[in-house]
């Protein structure tokens, strides 16, 4: 159920921070299928507790073009790059309703949206996210 996979994130200095990066603010990393709809679920549920939010591709090998990822040979997953604070939302109350607001037992399928781009998978940014997210998905697996 679900893929959990580590990624290193960037480090971002002082002077980089833009008007919708914040000091003390982390980054949880989704994909459940079209991230326009990933988003848009995520948005609804948390509304202002979110800095702000990004979609894009991960998890292949080089940088590739909307066509390239639709052909399944990239190895991207569409995601949804969230920027919250900590003391706003628990990270663990992310990954819930991630589990929730999505069928991840699907293989390479949301809905009618087909393609391993598409796929369930969490891509963890510290090593104490990686643990919160193996907790969760033990526990809504049982």
């Amino acid at each position: 159920m679900g893929i959990i996979s580590s990624y290193k994130s960037r480090e971002i200095k002082d002077d980089q921070i833009t008007s919708e990066e914040k000091v003390g603010s982390e980054l949880a990393t989704f994909g459940a299928g079209c991230f326009w709809g990933t988003e848009k679920f995520f948005r609804k549920q948390f509304e202002a507790k979110l800095v702000s939010t990004m979609v894009g591709y991960m998890g292949g090998s080089s940088k590739a073009s909307y066509h390239q990822v639709c052909t399944g040979t990239t190895n991207h997953a569409e995601v949804l790059q969230i920027s919250y604070e900590p003391d706003q939302v628990k990270y663990s109350d992310l990954v819930h309703f991630f589990f929730r607001m999505h069928d991840p037992t699907t293989l390479n399928k949301q809905g009618n949206d087909q393609g391993s781009q598409y796929r369930s998978v969490i891509f963890t940014h510290t090593p104490e996210q990686q643990k919160i997210a193996e907790q969760v998905r033990g526990e809504v697996q049982t």
